[in-house]
């Protein structure tokens, strides 16, 4: 695995470097990298289907070539071209058919590629009852596009742990029918339970999340960047960091 931080408020220049071993940083905003010896890759959270996707991809792919940016991604989704988005999303435009929302995204995913050098990532939605996650949460769907685009995925544990739990699946049965073997970044964070829906807290990942994920390494010839989306202060992440080596150290 590559170990990769999230630069951000909490991540910055003053104290990447006190973290040990990662190879990677993770940008979400077009500020000056960090360490030019490390590997960059951008993750975005917009989703490919929202209307503003591609301006938002104009005013930033100068950024990524100029960076030498090898990884850039952003989510599979979601179902309507309007949304807003509150802690999760809510369709505010009609809610795309199956085909419609695949033809969106190849099209989409034709553009970028005609402009970014770099690697291509789609990353998994964590499902949540409303109608803007109609199709792209479910796994046939995901590895349906992944796969005709020829593009890899960003597999966020928590939440495919999310949406199996929403759903009423098993969340082994739903994680392996995902495209695994495109697999090119992990995110690992721990969901929890708000309201009566899982939700996606950004809190410690935890033997569970870890279990998933070296299940994931176990089966599958993978090496993905892995960021930890913990977003308390830096010594939780900092010990996220050192949990997670410690307990494939074991």
């Amino acid at each position: 695995m590559i170990l990769t931080l999230p630069v951000g408020d909490l991540i910055n220049r003053d104290n990447f470097h006190q973290i040990p071993g990662i190879n990677a940083l993770e940008y979400k905003d077009t500020i000056p990298v960090l360490d030019n010896k490390l590997e960059s890759i951008f993750h975005s959270g917009y989703g490919i289907v929202q209307e503003e996707f591609l301006s938002y991809f104009e005013s930033i792919v100068d950024y990524l070539n100029e960076n030498n940016i090898k990884l850039f991604s952003f989510d599979i989704g979601p179902a309507a071209e309007k949304v807003q988005t509150e802690d999760y999303y809510i369709a505010k435009s009609e809610v795309l058919l199956k085909n419609k929302i695949k033809k969106i995204v190849r099209q989409r995913l034709e553009y970028i590629r005609k402009k970014f050098h770099g690697d291509i990532a789609l990353e998994n939605l964590n499902y949540f009852p409303t109608s803007a996650y109609s199709h792209v949460c479910e796994s046939d769907f995901i590895s349906d596009v992944v796969r005709d685009n020829e593009v890899y995925m960003v597999l966020d544990i928590a939440h495919a742990i999310i949406t199996a739990n929403n759903m009423g699946i098993d969340k082994y049965e739903y994680i392996t029918s995902l495209p695994l073997d495109r697999i090119k970044e992990i995110h690992l964070s721990a969901p929890g339970i708000v309201d009566g829906k899982w939700r996606d807290l950004h809190e410690e990942p935890d033997s569970q999340e870890y279990e998933i994920f070296g299940f994931i390494l176990r089966n599958r010839n993978v090496k993905p960047y892995v960021v930890i989306e913990c977003y308390k202060d830096f010594p939780a992440i900092e010990n996220c960091y050192k949990s997670l080596c410690n307990y494939f150290d074991k």
